[in-house]
């Protein structure tokens, strides 16, 4: 950090220019305080002869109990002033910005002067008006025009606001409580005043804003308020969140959460803020949610985009007899790494896929046991129980007492609160057993794909066959919906179809010509010759065209010509075999993914059994459990698969 920082950092936050107070000394400056006139920092800049370098230091009265520190070794004591006061900063590559700026706002702090003073005569005619510390405004000197104008007199709130702010408090506790105060003392505070400039803060608070920024967020929240969202800096907007989080406009849960979810409509669909500002806005609104003891449907409203995301989706999966298809099927697909529900041939089937594989789920988490240990418990272990740290990453401040209470967020995750403390019971995923997941998901591929009649058939893998009795009890329901449907779409009465059908050929045939009557003669000539089940090729001559006709041969006589992977296929399969994207060649050979999946697949299965290559929205990858078998085949340069 330089020194110049430090001086555009008063002259932004408290609009304090840097005062070159002797001719003989050049090089010092210091920084007052524009209410008090007291000094806030001594600055120095002095050539070293012996290195060819400017030295920068300050003196800044924020405290020599700021000194010594052994990971602050560029504070130290004063180099020039004297007294407990004062502390001194050697600037340099390793003076940390963050620091210098605190120490800073610490003695603006300690600077400040409570009483009333009226200024009734200036003897230079170039000295600033300012504000004294209860804000009263100076009179000018006579004869000057300079006299402030309203926009530039800062408000008798805001100056109180300033005051309410108690330096030095580190924990978060303290921070949350100085917010908190402050707010409440803001609650109804309205202004109009533009918003200018950046502002960039972790955990911002009113006092980090300059009074003009401090203006123009609550013209912004002014706005806000009446519904009208306009843009903000991020950290400046965060204010505004945490403001909400502690009631601060909304004093009942439910007008929280209400205006949260406008935030994020109005400020962040708008495309303010950025996804994490939604990512920990959808996270308190579910901490909110819990701490507040509201409703399953509720938490799981904010939730299934927090961190607890996974802790609903085993929810679903621990009781599915309490869910849809398709929350089963959206919950299957998070754990689902070889994507088979969502970009393999079941995809296609849509909510017939969702039944067949929720269904064959809930039979076997209902009757599935391996040594005593039922299906859900085999793939994502026991429950652990942990402490849990509500809107931890918030300016929060727990000002009203929690009451001790049990919240079941889902039937895998459970909160309590005892005497303020807070623990959470839920599954972690060290715990998940992947692999027997896969192993359902593989087997139900495998299934369905013989049962749709989708696809290229799949080889049974070992240690799956346990899944398939539920599968197949799957299967068996489905086909009964799927007979009860047609049962109920049939409705034509198929009585008189006989004799309907022998009056449209009569009068058929009373309509042709002697030539057309010729030609159908000819094909049902050829029809004929098909149905004796000879393989030999027969051809018909029509009479006005002659026009040879081969039947395609019959079941049993098709030569079985090997299957080729063609140069363009065999190229795709290399490149993403490089962790490439092989877009390009297919668009210059015309071929879509999906039919470039497809062909690979049927032309690769004898050799492996199962799809090597995934197309999900347009994209292509490999499926990494074959990567290796398929390299050692690409080395061979087989290129052709029979």
């Amino acid at each position: 950090m330089e020194l110049s920082e430090l001086t555009a950092y008063a002259k932004e936050k408290y609009n304090i220019d840097e005062q070159h107070k002797w001719d003989d000394f050049p090089g010092f400056s210091v920084l007052t305080d524009p209410l008090t006139g007291k000094w806030a920092a001594l600055l120095m800049r002095v050539w070293d002869t012996d290195t060819g370098e400017m030295i920068e230091r300050c003196d800044i009265k924020c405290g020599q109990d700021q000194a010594g520190k052994p990971d602050k070794p560029y504070v130290t004591s004063p180099f020039r002033m004297h007294g407990p006061k004062w502390a001194g900063v050697t600037f340099g590559k390793e003076t940390e910005t963050a620091v210098v700026r605190k120490l800073f706002d610490s003695a603006m702090d300690n600077s400040k002067n409570y009483g009333f003073t009226i200024v009734l005569d200036s003897p230079s005619p170039k000295r600033d008006i300012a504000v004294n510390a209860t804000g009263d405004v100076p009179i000018p000197p006579r004869g000057t025009t300079n006299a402030p104008s309203n926009r530039d007199i800062v408000p008798e709130r805001i100056r109180k606001l300033r005051l309410l702010f108690t330096p030095d408090t580190h924990p978060m506790t303290k921070l949350a409580e100085n917010f908190y105060r402050q707010a409440a003392f803001m609650r109804d505070y309205e202004d109009d005043y533009p918003w200018a400039g950046t502002f960039v803060s972790y955990y911002p608070m009113y006092h980090d804003l300059t009074t003009a920024q401090l203006r123009g967020y609550f013209s912004w929240r002014t706005r806000v308020r009446r519904g009208n969202y306009s843009f903000i800096s991020t950290s400046a907007a965060y204010i505004y969140l945490y403001e909400l989080l502690n009631g601060i406009g909304a004093p009942s849960v439910e007008e929280r959460l209400q205006k949260m979810e406008e935030f994020e409509k109005g400020f962040l669909d708008a495309g303010f803020g950025d996804d994490y500002m939604r990512y920990n806005l959808r996270q308190w609104m579910a901490d909110l949610s819990i701490m507040n003891g509201l409703p399953q449907e509720i938490i799981r409203k904010y939730a299934e985009k927090s961190l607890f995301e996974y802790e609903m989706l085993l929810s679903v999966l621990k009781t599915p007899e309490e869910h849809t298809d398709e929350e089963i099927c959206s919950a299957l697909k998070e754990f689902d790494q070889d994507k088979r529900l969502s970009a393999g041939v079941l995809s296609a089937f849509g909510s017939r896929t969702a039944f067949l594989v929720s269904e064959a789920w809930r039979q076997a988490v209902k009757n599935y046991r391996n040594g005593g240990t039922d299906l859900f418990t085999l793939c994502f272990g026991k429950p652990y129980e942990r402490s849990w740290f509500p809107l931890s990453n918030a300016i929060y401040c727990r000002h009203d007492p929690q009451p001790d209470r049990t919240v079941i967020a889902g039937s895998a995750c459970v909160f309590t609160c005892k005497a303020m403390q807070w623990r959470v019971r839920s599954y972690i995923r060290p715990n998940f057993d992947r692999s027997l997941m896969k192993r359902f998901l593989h087997a139900s591929d495998l299934k369905l794909r013989q049962y749709l009649k989708a696809g290229t058939r799949l080889r049974e893998s070992p240690g799956e066959d346990w899944a398939y009795p539920y599968i197949d009890e799957a299967i068996a329901k489905d086909m009964r919906r799927e007979a009860e449907r047609r049962r109920e779409s049939v409705t034509v009465d198929l009585s008189g179809l006989d004799k309907i059908r022998a009056d449209a050929e009569k009068t058929r045939d009373s309509l042709l010509t002697e030539e057309e009557s010729a030609e159908i003669a000819a094909v049902n000539t050829t029809e004929t010759v098909r149905e004796t089940g000879g393989c030999e090729s027969v051809s018909t001559d029509i009479d006005h065209g002659e026009v040879p006709f081969t039947p395609a041969p019959p079941k049993g006589c098709e030569a079985q010509a090997p299957v080729l992977l063609d140069p363009v296929l065999l190229t795709v399969v290399r490149t993403l075999m490089r962790s490439e994207d092989p877009r390009s060649i297919l668009k210059a050979n015309s071929i879509l993914p999906e039919i470039a999946a497809d062909s690979i697949n049927e032309a690769l299965f004898d050799e492996f059994g199962d799809n090597v290559v995934l197309c999900e929205d347009g994209h292509l990858s490999l499926v990494n459990e074959y990567a290796e078998d398929l390299q050692l085949m690409l080395d061979n340069d087989y290129t052709e698969i029979s």
